[in-house]
């Protein structure tokens, strides 16, 4: 029986030990009416001796927890002030310092449901990343997903806190030959220290590093808090029909877009007027000085596009990259798509999973799509058609922006069976497969 009693025991020690050496699974604690603030800074080095240069970011982040969400998220207030630097033949050279509010509902765990303030800039992961879902993986490693990169995280020995590191695989890497990484401590509930590491092997060649710093956090005005949490509602709704303002004016004709868009910052003016937080009121206060600015960049958008849309394509003939010749006026009868890029152009090689996809949607439909680029090394396009695996056909296309007024990268041009241009898309968006789609649906039923 004694035998019996010690074996048991033993048992207990040895259950008791594997649970003790098992991680704790990190959480993050937020607190309505808690105020963090953050301290990120980077460099990037690149070239040598004559060609040498340096960029370098200072981004102070202050995040206001405003109210636990009923599905268990945190809706958080986040405001990034940025300072950009360059250092070129040895003269530093700083631009104005940029200012932005987004906001983000977080889960503890660190996931971050998505909208569009943090769509393109302003997202939070940098200093909220996702953390493990249970002790298996905060002991073995842990992934996911950010648009089309994936995360993958493994845990590393310390003695103060949890620490991970990160490592970023994107489309980009393959494209640019870069590599980018951070290594986070977790302590009390949050982030207290990160420090990363990039390299880059086309365009800027070079590494960089960076470190964000926890400078403190405190329990926020109550007068304050109470003002954020009843104003922030009204605050991005009021930003978001200005953006919305902005992308449909830009698909007026100049005149039209002119008096949407006074009507836009008129909108804008009256909304700031019911606002009382200082934050609240000074985003919205910078939205309205850069008006005029977005304004003339709007106008001038609508007046290219009014001069082509409706209008007949500027004809072409040009070859593929295996040097068939391609002309327009052979794809008469068809939708024909062009999108311009080249391999400089992040935003371009974003969208290539997209226009694979709208290959696919409307393979052997009497619909042409081509990638119209614009390199002047042909290495530089085949090298990315292998890499994005491209599966519709690449176009020489210098000179041909020119032609259709395209200035901004990506720009895609829809032009209809009769051989007039039906729509411009310029610039990203994830959306741009179904919104493509449907104006080829839409062209096809009109046969």
């Amino acid at each position: 029986m004694s035998r019996l009693v010690v074996s048991f025991a033993l048992v207990l020690i040895v259950a008791g030990l594997a649970v003790a050496d098992t991680p704790a699974v990190p959480r993050y604690k937020f607190e309505p009416g808690q105020e963090m603030t953050y301290r990120s800074t980077s460099s990037f080095k690149y070239g040598e001796n004559k060609t040498a240069g340096e960029h370098g970011t200072r981004m102070d982040w202050t995040v206001w927890v405003v109210r636990r969400n009923e599905d268990g998220s945190y809706r958080l207030i986040i405001r990034q002030a940025d300072v950009f630097s360059q250092v070129i033949s040895g003269k530093k050279l700083d631009q104005p310092p940029r200012s932005r509010l987004v906001f983000a509902d977080v889960f503890p765990d660190g996931r971050i449901l998505p909208n569009d303030t943090i769509k393109y800039q302003g997202h939070p992961g940098p200093i909220f990343p996702r953390l493990p879902k249970d002790a298996t993986e905060a002991a073995r490693g842990w992934s996911w997903k950010r648009d089309d990169d994936k995360i993958t995280a493994r845990p590393m020995k310390s003695d103060k806190g949890f620490r991970f590191e990160t490592v970023t695989e994107s489309p980009m890497n393959a494209i640019y030959l870069s590599s980018s990484k951070s290594t986070y401590t977790f302590d009390k509930g949050r982030i207290s220290a990160a420090e990363s590491a990039s390299t880059q092997g086309y365009g800027f060649k070079g590494k960089g590093t960076g470190t964000t710093e926890l400078l403190g956090v405190k329990a926020a005005d109550p007068t304050l808090g109470k003002q954020l949490a009843a104003e922030d509602r009204g605050f991005f709704e009021s930003v978001t029909a200005y953006e919305k303002a902005l992308e449909s004016a830009g698909r007026r004709g100049p005149e039209a877009a002119r008096k949407e868009l006074e009507a836009a910052v008129t909108a804008l003016k009256s909304a700031n007027t019911a606002l009382t937080h200082p934050a609240l009121k000074t985003a919205l206060e910078d939205r309205v000085k850069q008006h005029a600015q977005m304004a003339k960049y709007t106008i001038d958008e609508a007046g290219r596009r009014q001069k082509v849309l409706g209008k007949p394509a500027e004809a072409f003939d040009t070859k593929d990259m295996d040097g068939k010749a391609v002309k327009l006026a052979d794809l008469k009868g068809k939708v024909v798509v062009l999108d311009f890029w080249y391999r400089g152009c992040g935003w371009c090689i974003k969208a290539m999973p997209q226009m694979n996809g709208l290959a696919e949607d409307f393979k052997g439909k009497p619909v042409a799509i081509f990638g119209m680029n614009t390199d002047s090394n042909e290495e530089d396009a085949r090298f990315v058609i292998e890499k994005m695996g491209l599966k519709y056909p690449t176009l020489k296309a210098i000179g041909l922006p020119e032609k259709f007024g395209v200035q901004g990268f990506p720009t895609l041009i829809v032009i209809d069976q009769q051989g007039k241009v039906h729509d411009m898309h310029v610039g990203y968006t994830p959306t741009l497969r179904e919104d493509v789609g449907r104006q080829i649906k839409a062209l096809l039923a009109k046969k």
